[in-house]
């Protein structure tokens, strides 16, 4: 049945109860406008009203209230683009958020356009995301609407992908009152929704995780049926979007790899045959090799134009030292060479005193090559002082890689302790309405208190003066987002707090069954594998930052979109356990 005459049954069996509603509600609104003086919220708020008419009377009339949507004639599709209207009215009506990091990236478009040589580019700044901008603004011009418009695609193919999940849900299951959580959730959470106002590398990021999600678990439940042509195909966006994603945000290439991981680990405890193994794990080298070729082409590229200064800012550099930092109870305080000179007392913290000083006696010209660490407990006071060899030969990164490996086989506890506590603090589990940069810049849309949608950034003013909007003008929907910042601070703890736990319990469950040669239901076991593929990606993730020390809220955003939609799932699966478990 068509849209237009589901419209028309619709105005002749509801017209007695809706255009009455729809005018009551209109007029308040007109008159609240008129009031507030507000008038360009009243387009939007009509909008709304007319799909809330809509919506109301169907849900009561069908779906929810008396049979499912697969007993009933209304397609799926026909409420998608319902869903998308209201994202539309949503997102449109605020401005987009300009931070630092913006201007840094709009600083390149001189470089782009031939203005400025590349040996003003940062390194560590891939060129992705500045081509990317550069390209919209070509195409939609430069200012705020063309940016909105870019933002909205992504936001729209979000749920798009949610909607895509539906298929793998039981076949009893309401796509509405699936749809009305699943992105009931997204779009009333003003993290999220705030993020895809906010013009960075995240909420692209996260809409890229999701279609990743989607199309790995494709790859892994239609495995035995896939033609050549399809694994061609899952071979070359693999491949292809591992040194994209790097290229757009290094700690970000991860969200590419972790779903092909997730995979594999499925397919080894499913007993999958050889040939499907190998063929997963071809795509992963794949993906590894064209990645490594791209950095390498980078590094070599950049000095090439006249970039001298490369060695400071090099991924590797940035990523060795972070390495160190992200052992939260331990710190490297020095070399031997330091302490070659103390005397016997300053020395009493080391695990093994006699050591050091023969240490220093036989070894006066490679002291340097000793490392020594203080281990603390969790109030920072040092409990323990150790060293370890590191050997000159290895590569900075090297260094680092063994420094934390060793550490970790000396004091195991003491590093998943470290790793533990920034993995609470990136998630604000010391303090649920304590924020960071969710805070300051993912909600920054809705506060009405601040005036300007742009960070005050004097260094790259010039490039984004033509964003400058006023955020307090958006007041009332702005506020009903506001209000709910702290209730969502909450959730936003909760759900990645459950990502470890439900991801340690789906992982028990999995390798009992694998031992004792066990399988589940077919549907409880797609389920199932969802939560695995997404609370897998979600988790380690989040430890890719966590063991690099960038324990900043605003890196979790790629992948909080998908917590939230493994959480809802997590409920399915639990559901269909407790199916099966009752007579």
């Amino acid at each position: 049945m068509s849209i237009l005459k589901r419209l028309k049954n619709f105005h002749h069996s509801n017209k007695q109860f809706v255009y009455p509603f729809f005018l009551f509600l209109a007029l308040m609104n007109f008159f609240w406008c008129k009031e507030t003086g507000y008038y360009y919220e009243l387009i939007p708020r009509l909008l709304f009203l007319l799909v809330l008419s809509y919506l109301i009377p169907r849900l009561a009339h069908t779906g929810i209230v008396k049979k499912t949507i697969l007993n009933d004639s209304v397609e799926p599709k026909t409420y998608l683009i319902l869903f998308l209207i209201l994202i539309t009215i949503i997102h449109f009506s605020f401005p987009m958020v300009i931070t630092w990091d913006t201007g840094h990236y709009h600083r390149y478009f001189e470089v782009i356009s031939g203005r400025h040589t590349w040996r003003y580019w940062d390194v560590v700044r891939g060129a992705v995301f500045p081509y990317f901008l550069y390209f919209i603004h070509k195409l939609l011009g430069y200012g705020q609407q063309g940016i909105l418009v870019s933002s909205f695609v992504f936001f729209a193919v979000l749920v798009i992908f949610i909607h895509n999940f539906y298929r793998y849900l039981p076949s009893n299951t309401s796509y509405l009152v699936y749809m009305f959580v699943a992105v009931g959730i997204i779009i009333t959470d003003p993290t999220i929704v705030g993020y895809y106002h906010t013009l960075l590398t995240e909420s692209y990021s996260a809409t890229i995780c999701i279609i990743t999600l989607f199309l790995a678990y494709n790859m892994y439940q239609n495995q035995a049926i896939q033609k050549k042509r399809s694994v061609l195909l899952f071979s070359i966006y693999f491949t292809f979007m591992t040194p994209l994603m790097w290229h757009l945000k290094q700690p970000f290439m991860p969200l590419i790899l972790l779903p092909l991981s997730a995979v594999l680990a499925l397919q080894i405890l499913q007993r999958s045959s050889r040939k499907y193994l190998l063929r997963t794990g071809a795509i992963i080298v794949l993906s590894l090799i064209s990645l490594s070729v791209s950095i390498a082409y980078w590094n070599h590229f950049l000095p090439n134009e006249g970039h001298a200064n490369i060695a400071k800012r090099t991924s590797e550099g940035l990523l060795s030292r972070g390495m160190i930092r992200g052992l939260k109870l331990v710190s490297v305080s020095g070399n031997l060479k330091n302490w070659a000179n103390q005397e016997i007392d300053d020395k009493d913290m080391f695990a093994n005193t006699e050591l050091i000083i023969e240490l220093i006696d036989k070894e006066t010209k490679n002291l340097v090559n000793y490392a020594v660490i203080d281990i603390h407990d969790s109030n920072s006071k040092l409990i323990n002082r150790d060293v370890v060899y590191l050997n000159p030969s290895y590569s900075k990164l090297g260094k680092s890689v063994k420094l934390v490996a060793t550490v970790f086989f000396k004091y195991p506890l003491t590093v998943l302790k470290s790793y533990a506590i920034n993995y609470l603090r990136t998630i604000h589990a010391f303090s649920y309405t304590s924020v960071d940069q969710n805070s300051i810049i993912g909600h920054r849309t809705f506060q009405n208190y601040i005036i300007s949608n742009v960070f005050p950034q004097k260094p790259y003013r010039k490039y984004v003066s033509v964003y400058h909007q006023s955020v307090a003008s958006y007041s009332w929907l702005a506020q009903r987002y506001y209000d709910l910042t702290d209730f969502t601070g909450v959730k936003y703890t909760i759900f990645l707090l459950l990502a470890p736990v439900i991801l340690i319990l789906v992982t028990l469950k999995k390798v009992v069954y694998f031992i004792i040669g066990k399988s589940e239901e077919n549907q409880t076991m797609i389920l199932e594998d969802i939560v695995f593929l997404f609370s897998f990606t979600v988790f380690f993730h989040i430890m890719v930052h966590i063991v690099n020390a960038a324990t900043i809220d605003r890196y979790t955003i790629p992948v909080y979109p998908a917590m939230n939609i493994c959480v809802l799932f997590s409920l399915f699966y639990l559901g269909s356990l407790i199916k099966q478990k009752t007579p």
